[in-house]
C-alpha cells in the first residue's frame, strides 16, 4: 500500500533530509567499524567472512522488526484490485510529470558523480604517487567524514536560504568545476595536495546533494498525492548508476591506462554535474513560478 508521509513544512524538509544523510553516515561508520572488528577477531579469514555475513543478516532482521513495530501505516477499506488500480494510475500520472523527471535526473547525476568520486583514491595512489597510508586516510575522511558533515550541512544551508534546489545548483557548480579541473590538472606528485583539496571540495558538495535531493519534490511542484510514487520511481532510477557505471568505468580504465583513463572518468563526472546543474536550475525556476 502506497502512503504519503508528512515531513513538515517546506522550510523544514531540507534540514530533515540533511539530518537523515548525516545520521546515515554516523551509523555507517559505526557499523563499518563493528564489522571490521568482527572480521579481525575470527580465527581464520573464512570464519571471519562467515561471521560478517551472519552479522549483516542479524542486523537486517532486527531493523525489519523495529520498522514493523515503529513505522505506522494507514489501513484503508479498499479491495486489492482497486488498490492496484490506484497505484498503477498514480504511477502513470507520475511518468507524465516533467517536474518528477527533473528531480529524478538530478538524483541520477548526483549518484553518477558519487561513483566517479570513488575513483579519486586509486588515482592519487596509482597515478599521482600518494602513499597507501595517505590514500587510506583521505579515503576514510571522504567516505565517512564528508557524509556526516556534508549531508547535515546541506539541510542547514537549504533551510537558511529557503531553497533546496538553489543549494543543489550551487553544489553542482562546485562538482562540475572540481571534476573539470581534475581532468586538466597535471598528474604529478607536485599537484597531489591540490588534487586532495579539490576532492574534499566537490566530495563535500556531492554529499550536500545526497542529503537534500528528495526535498526538492515539493519545490519542483510534485503534487502531494503522488509524492510516494514519485519517490519510489526516483529511488529506482537513483540506483541505476550502480548497475552499469562501474562496468563502464572499468572498461575505460582497461582501455586507457594511467592518467588518460582517469581523465575520462573525471569528464564523465563533470558532464553529470553539468546536467544536474541544469535540472536544479529548472527546479528552482519552477519553485519561483509557484
Amino acid at each position: 500500500m502506497t502512503t504519503c508521509v508528512n515531513l513538515g513544512s517546506d522550510k523544514e524538509q531540507g534540514r530533515l533530509f540533511g539530518l537523515l544523510e548525516g545520521l546515515r553516515g554516523i551509523l555507517t561508520t559505526a557499523m563499518g567499524l563493528g564489522i571490521v572488528a568482527i572480521f579481525n577477531h575470527a580465527a581464520t579469514e573464512t570464519l571471519g567472512l562467515r561471521n560478517v555475513i551472519f552479522a549483516y543478516a542479524i542486523i537486517n532482521i532486527i531493523l525489519g522488526a523495529v520498522t514493523f513495530i515503529l513505522i505506522p501505516y494507514e489501513k484503508k477499506a479498499v479491495d486489492a484490485g482497486g488498490e492496484k488500480s490506484s497505484i498503477l494510475k498514480n504511477f502513470k500520472i507520475a511518468l507524465k510529470k516533467p517536474e518528477i523527471w527533473m528531480v529524478t535526473i538530478a538524483i541520477f547525476c548526483t549518484m553518477t558523480c558519487f561513483i566517479c568520486l570513488g575513483y579519486l583514491t586509486p588515482y592519487l595512489t596509482g597515478v599521482m604517487g600518494a602513499t597507501t597510508v595517505f590514500a587510506a586516510t583521505i579515503g576514510t575522511i571522504r567516505t565517512w567524514g564528508l557524509q556526516i558533515v556534508g549531508g547535515t550541512s546541506g539541510g542547514v544551508i537549504a533551510d537558511k536560504i529557503h531553497s533546496s534546489s538553489l543549494t543543489m545548483a550551487i553544489a553542482f557548480c562546485i562538482i562540475t568545476v572540481g571534476f573539470g579541473v581534475m581532468a586538466v590538472l597535471p598528474s604529478t606528485a607536485s599537484f597531489l595536495m591540490t588534487a586532495t583539496v579539490l576532492m574534499f571540495a566537490f566530495g563535500f558538495a556531492i554529499y550536500i546533494n545526497r542529503g537534500i535531493y528528495f526535498a526538492t519534490f515539493t519545490e519542483a511542484g510534485v503534487p502531494s498525492s503522488i509524492n510516494a510514487i514519485a519517490a519510489e520511481f526516483a529511488s529506482a532510477i537513483r540506483f541505476l548508476p550502480d548497475a552499469f557505471m562501474y562496468t563502464v568505468i572499468g572498461a575505460v580504465l582497461d582501455k586507457y591506462s594511467g592518467a588518460a583513463g582517469y581523465r575520462i572518468v573525471f569528464i564523465i563526472g563533470a558532464v553529470s554535474g553539468l546536467v544536474g546543474l541544469f535540472m536544479a536550475i529548472l527546479i528552482f525556476r519552477n519553485s519561483r513560478k509557484r
